[in-house]
């Protein structure tokens, strides 16, 4: 059986999920999902493709970051580019998988994550 914890800031997700760990349970963090794009080539590419004038070859994440907050329009592209992959990211996990539980504040968005990551800074 697969479950999903979801909550907003501090709201003691983690430390279920380590709790959670110490029963046996694999946790997936939809965060952890999101970092590893950052990297990915197809990611990248995408990204330089819709937002020509911008280079994400030396700090994806800080680029990505300004261009999210910058506008709706480019939160609306940037998550049309992360969305797809952390779906099937996450789908994938689950079905092959039946004793994980999901760490996602809400559904997943990316302005959740950069919230979280400005607070933690």
């Amino acid at each position: 059986m697969n479950y999903i914890v979801t909550g907003l800031i501090c709201s003691g997700k983690s430390t279920f999920l380590n709790t959670a760990i110490k029963y046996g349970f694999d946790i997936l963090k939809s965060d952890e999902v999101i970092s590893v794009l950052y990297n990915d080539k197809d990611v990248i590419s995408k990204l330089s493709n819709t937002f020509k004038e911008y280079n994400f070859e030396d700090t994806p994440k800080e680029t990505i970051k300004q261009l999210f907050y910058k506008s709706e329009p480019n939160r609306i592209k940037i998550e049309s580019i992360f969305q797809p992959k952390v779906h099937k990211t996450i789908k994938n996990k689950l079905e092959s998988n039946k004793n994980i539980i999901k760490n996602d504040s809400n559904e997943i968005h990316l302005s959740e994550y950069f919230k979280k990551e400005i607070i933690k800074s």
